[in-house]
């Protein structure tokens, strides 16, 4: 992972980049154990509409530091027209983007009522290979090392998940796709990130999703004002710490500084540092859950994240034979 940082050609905005995304992966890793407590108390598309809710309004402010609305490195041939335009691509793309965050987080956020808070993250860690994989599909040259860490990754997944009468369960199940999700997510991320405000970007994606998020609470959670009053609530009963972390640090901090970061960073090398947050949430869900992995799903995390790194580390043109 360290190498990342010390590469030559390496400039100090890619730097940044970098840390960027390691602290997003941070924030996000503390932020399973949030979200668990928070779902169960709230209902998962609730919480979920209320956190991304607090994450859009935690980054109103930064919209006035960042020159609001405008794209980033977009110069218009007219003032009126230029803008126009550049506006409605902007909202686009935050559509896009939010519409995709919706179905990943949602996907994460469901099946963490039937899978615990580390695991889950592992399993949402398989996007670092799902983004390699995808590359296939437009022709990008892959090396054995995507073969090798797919195989190490499926491996781990195996010994995570698949139990009796070889099935995952239900919640590793939604984990997994949600994996695919984030996939999307990071690609997308990748390709609009370099066009527009990255903070303009992340409220819009933030508040599309939270929209989503309030239509299917209304649908599945009977969501009302109650659940509203019960988020918000400083006691023991209510969910006021889980919204504020999740909803400010890991929506509103976290994916601005992902969408920042990727500026600066392909989506593959993005993925692997991002993928450090399976590491975090084991933590995090050890520290504040009490959660603890069995032997078996400790040795198949220790395959996963081996299979992640595999697969981004391993140049695609690395051979074993003697150069000549």
């Amino acid at each position: 992972m360290l190498h990342l940082l010390y590469m030559k050609k390496n400039t100090p905005e890619k730097i940044r980049s970098y840390l960027f995304l390691c602290i997003t992966a941070l924030l996000w890793g503390f932020a399973f154990a949030a979200q668990r407590l928070g779902g169960k108390a709230l209902g998962s598309f609730s919480f979920n509409a209320i956190r991304f809710t607090v994450g859009s309004l935690s980054l109103v402010p930064l919209l006035f530091v960042f020159r609001g609305f405008g794209a980033h490195r977009t110069k218009p041939n007219t003032a009126e027209s230029g803008e126009r335009i550049t506006i409605l691509q902007l909202l686009f793309a935050g559509l896009v983007c939010g519409l995709v965050l919706f179905f990943g987080s949602s996907l994460q956020q469901v099946g963490m009522i039937w899978t615990e808070a580390g695991k889950a993250a592992f399993l949402t860690g398989l996007y670092i290979i799902f983004v390699p994989v995808s590359g296939l599909f437009v022709g990008k040259k892959q090396g054995w090392g995507l073969g090798l860490g797919a195989t190490l990754a499926a491996c781990g997944l195996y010994l995570m998940s698949v139990r009796s009468g070889f099935m995952v369960s239900f919640g590793d199940g939604l984990e997994i796709l949600s994996a695919v999700f984030w996939t999307a997510h990071i690609l997308v991320l990748g390709l609009f990130s370099q066009k527009f405000n990255a903070v303009a970007l992340a409220c819009i994606q933030n508040l599309v999703c939270a929209l989503l998020s309030f239509g299917a609470a209304l649908v599945a959670e009977n969501f009302s004002a109650d659940t509203i009053a019960l988020a918000f609530s400083p006691g023991p009963d209510g969910s006021l710490i889980p919204v504020l972390y999740s909803g400010i640090c890991s929506i509103g901090i976290a994916y601005t500084l992902q969408i920042f970061g990727q500026k600066g960073v392909a989506p593959g090398p993005a993925a692997l540092i991002m993928s450090l947050e399976a590491v975090f949430a084991a933590i995090g869900g050890w520290l504040v859950l009490g959660e603890i992995m069995d032997a078996r799903a400790l040795a198949g995390a220790a395959l996963m994240l081996a299979g992640m790194l595999a697969a981004q580390i391993i140049p695609a043109d690395f051979s074993f034979r003697a150069r000549r």
